[in-house]
């Protein structure tokens, strides 16, 4: 299968996340809430040791943001080794009400070349859109990174405040860590071994929940 094939998959992927639903840790992942917990918080979610056992919040059929692009660049060569998107034009905004109750639309798989593995940093470019008929005063993401339920790294990320119908450019930068050739050997040898969760909230509530499967060439 072609590269720009992958990513065309890879995309929509992305996109059924955003619309279909999206030391300090001291306690498990068998620790954290539930979904019956009326929500979710970020101090919960930061308490995580290990990859969250299924997903932290129900799959809502409609949510507050929509991805519309998303890039990937090497930061010290600006070279640019993941790029997907489509028109702003192309988003629909329904007002139906539900859960989704299958996760695959929340779960994506992701093949890298190795040479990331070695990278000192990365850029990341998302662009994402915001409902018509609602604010957003604040609009943070979470991520956490394992390989084999180790924590590798967490970022955290916080927009603020998003106007109604607003599309937003969100640029972050990754410092990833130093990993040794051993490592890298074996996450490469171990497709599908290093996970990530990408915890999304609204005014400190959770809103999304993404996970994604790391394979490395």
């Amino acid at each position: 299968m072609g590269q720009e094939r992958k990513s065309v998959i890879v995309w929509k992927k992305i996109c059924q996340m955003a619309t279909s639903s999206t030391s300090r840790f001291g306690l498990s992942s068998a620790s954290i809430p539930s979904e019956k917990k009326t929500s979710i918080s970020s101090s919960d979610v930061l308490r995580l040791k290990k990859p969250a056992k299924g997903f932290l919040c129900k799959n809502k059929l409609t949510n507050p943001v929509q991805f519309v692009e998303f890039k990937i660049r090497d930061m010290k060569s600006n070279n640019v080794f993941f790029e997907v998107g489509r028109p702003v034009e192309s988003l629909e905004w329904h007002q139906t009400k539900g859960y989704d109750h299958e996760d695959v639309s929340r779960t994506i798989t992701y093949e890298f070349p190795k040479e990331i593995l070695s990278y000192e940093s990365v850029g990341t470019s998302l662009v994402f859109a915001v409902e018509p008929n609602r604010a957003l005063n604040s609009f943070r993401m979470i991520e956490m990174h394992y390989f084999k339920d180790k924590l590798i790294k967490s970022f955290d990320f916080s927009f603020g405040f998003c106007i109604p119908g607003s599309v937003n450019t969100w640029e972050n930068v990754y410092k990833l860590p130093k990993l040794d050739a051993k490592s890298i050997k074996e996450m490469v040898d171990s497709p599908l071994k290093t996970v990530s969760d990408s915890y999304y909230f609204v005014d400190d509530k959770l809103v999304m929940h993404n996970k994604a499967y790391y394979s490395y060439y």
